[in-house]
């Protein structure tokens, strides 16, 4: 191990191990929700049936959104509304635990986890029984209350817990805490709850002394009395109590109330038996461990980031426009500026002959130093500072739901260091959450210093969500989901700087079962395409009057999305492996893992694309773009990286459909800059003349390997070459090289002609060209545009 990796890998423990207690990762994370928040829920998911209601603090303490809950508008965002009349408007979610037992649905079709084992929620009864806590929340009253109302219920089974509730017709808030062994009666100036407006209600405790807000105004002292304490909920461990679930005869045909009494319960706008229902909305409920308001206090903004103050804006493109679209080419010429072209189709081109674009599998396989220690792995590698760092999370058969890190400085060579990545350990780093997701570097430089690399991933029993990280090591999921809907697999996403989204792809898994979707009768693994200018946000979707339920508690991927990556002859699609290549304009690559369902192995096949949305171009069958070697079955690692004029690539070879943990191997590709797909021509003389186009710059550069000789010209609006840069004047390009200067008779310089509309006219023989680009100044190694 170099010198360089052990320092790196010793900081690496230093950060994860020494940064104990919360205040710490408020020098990494914006303070939304700050070190004392015990529980925030924003409600700013997109009503969808069974969505998780996110926690937004570090506890993630999630909910599940039931029949009888809404999302409306709310005072900031989103809101739940409770409707008179349905069922529960929430559940406490089941374990964030893999795939099981619970996850699976009854034979009648429900969806069985709705009311699944849970973990009771230690550190909020531990506030509660204990100490300072602020309970605080926006209510909306669209009437006045008549009867008791209930805000907040929890508690082990039906055993009483702790409840917030109003009573006579809304003047009075009763407090009851088994917990901390009180009941606290508090007046407040309710009468103006039912006016359909928005109204800040707090309540602290401190020493025994229970305070009451009402818009930020201390109302009348409360009347506090002892009560009986309950002991806290049991905190154990899902496994533990689906054993319990087991041992007390859960069948699947038990009704929810059963279920109910064998879990860890909340309730919010009624209590856990129903009853109590409010008619109106509740935003931002926060419990905190401390005492947040002593006196009047001016009424507070939102707690979250989204909707908080300095809100991030709506995203913006920050690249230069697509040059190639699918509506009709416009009659004018194409303004190619100084763009790097690459040959990854013929777009560009009006008229080829004898000459064809082709995909060039990458060279020097390199195995790497260890083996992988699962085969559900799904890894991305990501450039952190000159570093590989590569992301293997065990996915949904490993038992503990880590997520290993490895760090090389070669890309071939893997250190370990001694952690293992955790999602808001107090500081410590990603997830004990079985998942599968991409990590990736977010090359949108207004993206916050504190989200540099993201990690889009579906999480067990949660949905798919945003992970945000500073450095690579420290993680904090976002605080409402991305999408409420259950993955076939990974959730592959990149910036697209010149359309200013964030697209992402997700696989819709072969079961197909709505009338809604595109192509519903081809049962067939395929992926669709998300994509929203509000990273942070719920992403935008299409809401299918009738879902389709597989298993998890929410929706599984059908029609929600438009589908862009279709199956072939080639096979179904596993993963699309999709990025916007970041070192040149208007392209788009993927290294799609093609599923051969007769032998159930799969392929990497190359796909291509000018917009990522529609216009895919695959090149398979018959021309895999890596090798299978002596393995069944070969598949493309995420990510990308660059090293000079190489591209790193990684694989995984074995056994067919993941199989063969043991005999598994991983190993490192590399190629050429640019030279993923080429014009090529062979022995016999090819040609190739573009549209008409403008540029800017002074010469032109080509990434070639001509082995015979390539020659180019240029020509004017009419097709008639331009005297000085004929085929005759034109020095042959005899050389591989990636910055290869054209001349006609010695001389590069074609500023004459920048701005005025021409063509460009290729003959070449044995020759691969990848790219070409106009510019401006002297030869040197780089391109002389921006796109480097």
């Amino acid at each position: 191990m170099s010198s360089t990796l052990k320092s790196l890998l010793a900081a690496v423990a230093t950060v994860t191990c020494l940064a104990a207690g919360p205040s710490s990762q408020q020098n990494l994370f914006p303070a939304f929700p700050d070190e004392y928040t015990v529980v925030l829920w924003p409600f700013d998911e997109t009503e969808y049936p069974h969505a998780t209601l996110t926690d937004a603090s570090v506890n993630e303490f999630d909910l599940t959104l039931m029949s009888g809950g809404h999302l409306d508008k709310g005072r900031f965002g989103q809101a739940l509304r409770v409707s008179p009349g349905e069922g529960a408007a929430v559940s406490f979610a089941t374990s964030k635990g893999g795939a099981g037992p619970m996850k699976n649905p009854p034979p009648n079709g429900k969806p069985s986890g709705l009311w699944g084992p849970t973990t009771a929620p230690g550190s909020l009864m531990s506030a509660l029984s204990n100490g300072n806590w602020t309970i605080e929340f926006w209510i909306r009253l669209e009437t006045r209350p008549r009867e008791r109302q209930v805000v907040i219920d929890l508690g082990d089974g039906l055993e009483r817990g702790f409840s917030l509730e109003l009573l006579d017709q809304g003047q009075r808030f009763l407090v009851s805490n088994t917990y901390g062994g009180f009941a606290a009666v508090c007046g407040s100036n309710a009468l103006l709850l039912g006016s359909g407006n928005w109204r800040h209600v707090a309540f602290t405790h401190e020493a025994g002394l229970v305070r009451h807000f009402l818009d930020g105004k201390l109302q009348a002292e409360a009347q506090t009395s002892p009560l009986p304490r309950q002991p806290l909920a049991p905190v154990i461990a899902f496994a533990e109590r689906l054993v319990h679930f087991e041992k007390a005869g859960w069948t699947w045909e038990r009704p929810d109330p059963w279920r109910k009494e064998h879990r860890f319960n909340l309730a919010l706008g009624e209590d856990r038996k129903g009853q109590g229902r409010i008619d109106g909305a509740l935003d931002e409920l926060r419990i905190s461990k401390v005492i947040r308001y002593q006196g009047e206090f001016p009424l507070p903004g939102s707690h979250t980031y989204n909707y908080g103050p300095g809100a991030p804006s709506v995203h913006r493109a920050n690249g230069q426009p697509l040059l190639f679209t699918k509506s009709p080419v416009p009659p004018r010429p194409l303004d190619l500026g100084s763009r790097k072209h690459l040959f990854i189709d013929t777009a560009l081109l009006e008229s080829v002959k004898n000459a064809r674009v082709v995909s060039n599998p990458p060279r020097d396989r390199r195995v790497l130093n260890f083996q992988p220690g699962h085969s559900a792995w799904r890894p991305s590698v990501v450039d952190v500072d000159g570093k590989v760092y590569m992301y293997c999370p065990e996915g949904y058969s490993g038992k503990r739901g880590w997520t290993h890190l490895r760090i090389s400085e070669d890309g071939v060579n893997f250190e370990t260091p001694e952690l293992h990545i955790y999602e808001n350990y107090p500081d410590c780093v990603l997830t004990e959450v079985p998942f599968y997701g991409t990590f990736f570097k977010d090359l949108n430089p207004d993206a916050p210093i504190w989200a540099r690399y993201k990690l889009t991933a579906w999480s067990s029993q949660r949905g798919c969500y945003l992970y945000v990280s500073p450095d690579g090591i420290h993680w904090r999921r976002n605080q409402s989901a991305m999408l409420p809907i259950e993955s076939g697999g990974g959730v592959e996403t990149f910036w697209d700087d010149q359309l200013g989204l964030y697209r992402s792809y997700v696989r819709r898994d072969v079961s197909f079962n709505s009338r809604e979707g595109p192509s519903a009768p081809a049962p067939a693994r395929k992926l669709c395409m998300f994509e929203t200018d509000e990273i942070t946000k719920v992403w935008p979707f299409r809401k299918l009057r009738d879902p389709y339920f597989e298993g998890a508690t929410f929706p599984a991927l059908t029609g929600e999305g438009p589908v862009v990556f279709e199956a072939t002859e080639a096979g179904q699609v596993y993963r699309s492996r999709a990025i916007k290549y970041p070192w040149a304009p208007d392209t788009y690559l993927a290294f799609v893992w093609r599923f051969n369902l007769r032998d159930q192995t799969r392929r990497v096949d190359l796909g291509t694309s000018r917009d990522g949305g529609t216009l895919w171009r695959f090149f398979a069958p018959g021309s895999w773009y890596v090798e299978p070697w002596n393995a069944d079955e070969v598949m493309s690692i995420y990510g990308l990286i660059r090293r000079g004029d190489e591209i790193w690539q990684y694989v995984d070879y074995g056994a067919a459909h993941g199989g063969g943990s043991d005999k598994r191997v991983y190993a490192r590709f590399t190629q050429r800059l640019d030279g993923f797909t080429s014009l090529d021509a062979s022995q016999e003389t090819g040609t190739a003349t573009s549209r008409l186009f403008t540029f800017s710059g002074d010469r032109l550069l080509l990434n070639v390997a001509a082995r015979d000789a390539l020659r180019a010209e240029l020509r004017n609006e009419r097709g008639e070459p331009l005297p000085g840069f004929t085929l005759t004047e034109c020095d042959p390009v005899r050389t591989d090289a990636i910055r290869q200067t054209v001349t006609w008779k010695g001389n590069h310089n074609v500023a004459a002609l920048a701005g005025k509309p021409v063509r460009l006219h290729f003959e070449m023989r044995d020759t691969k060209l990848f790219a070409m680009q106009f510019c401006k100044g002297p030869p040197g190694r780089d391109y002389c545009a921006t796109y480097k």
